[in-house]
């Protein structure tokens, strides 16, 4: 897959970035990790970027482990119930269970995993499959099953991966899109922590800057950033990696200071920190409450469900809490 401004896919996170996706598709927080505060990027883009922002936090359980099925066939939100069955399977690594849940991410992140090709065979939607055979060439540095690979566009975006994955930038020039190569690059530059290939290659250089931030959790690389958007953006991710509320400070913008406030809340664990976040009449009144679900999510904490007016949300808050 390939990389703008995110790592890869991480399975303890898979779970919320799907639901958020979907409860708040125009919503507050997939702004947080997209660039653009109008738009939406794909599901799978959405998901790799929300594992950015988790991907430091290797200690924290899998979502899943602490469910059973049983725990599923109560959940009255449709979704949820899916998303439930579909953490099991990926935590005991059981395709079977996958099957009940229905979400296709199930396969591909069981596919990487075990860097079992052949279980990417199971996702009939041809675009995720070639996202799963992409995966599981990652996860395997093996080229070869790139090569194999009939669209030039997915080909392009496997190559990428493997290239992040090996830290190789020769494997770049592979790429044919000028698009996909520049950000092939982006992503190596990331994996290497190294900000001169930012300048080296003439990529677009705000976002490869703020890769590197994020990979090295250094908020003075974001203030070579150019564009507003972009630069708060990096400190935001910046701030939840080092767990530093001061580092929001440096963020004018209301909208992005908050995000940046639910950020660190998540990261420190702290739920005290979500009521720094002042929500205008004309935003998403689910803001608060997903910056809850994710302290609930590091916390165990039914009573910040509890503060939910989203009965959806409030639902996955719960089903979070058990887990755990």
């Amino acid at each position: 897959m390939s990389f703008i401004i995110q790592e890869k896919a991480n399975i303890k996170y898979l779970s919320i970035v799907v639901i958020l996706a979907i409860l708040a598709a125009a919503g507050i927080f997939l702004y947080q990790q997209n660039l653009n505060k109008k738009s939406i990027d794909s599901l799978a883009q959405e998901q790799q970027q929300v594992q950015q922002t988790q991907a430091t936090e290797d200690s924290s359980p899998v979502v899943g482990q602490g469910l059973e099925e049983k725990d599923c066939e109560g959940v009255q939100t449709p979704l949820i119930k899916e998303i439930c069955y579909s953490d099991i399977a990926m935590a005991k690594q059981d395709l079977s269970i996958c099957n009940k849940g229905g979400l296709q991410f199930c396969y591909l992140e069981i596919a990487k995993i075990k860097q079992d090709i052949s279980i990417c065979d199971n996702i009939p939607i041809q675009s995720l499959k070639d996202s799963c055979y992409s995966a599981v060439a990652e996860a395997k540095q093996d080229l070869s099953i790139c090569d194999n690979m009939q669209d030039q566009g997915t080909k392009d975006d496997c190559y990428s991966s493997v290239a992040q994955a090996k830290q190789d930038l020769s494997i770049c020039d592979n790429i044919k899109n000028q698009i996909s190569k520049d950000s092939c690059y982006t992503g190596v530059a990331f994996s290497k922590q190294d900000s001169s290939i930012c300048e080296k290659e003439q990529l677009p250089i705000d976002s490869c800057y703020l890769s590197v931030a994020k990979a090295k959790q250094d908020s003075s690389i974001c203030e070579k950033i150019q564009d507003e958007s972009i630069k708060n953006n990096c400190y935001s991710l910046v701030a939840r990696g080092r767990k530093d509320l001061s580092i929001c400070e440096k963020i004018k913008n209301e909208w992005d200071i908050n995000i940046c406030y639910s950020n660190v809340a998540s990261a420190k664990q702290d739920s005290s920190i979500c009521e720094k976040i002042q929500v205008q009449p004309e935003w998403d009144q689910s803001f608060k409450e997903n910056c809850y679900l994710f302290v609930t999510k590091a916390k165990q904490n039914l009573s910040i469900c509890d503060k939910m007016q989203n009965k959806s949300i409030q639902d996955y808050c719960y089903l979070l809490a058990k887990d755990l």
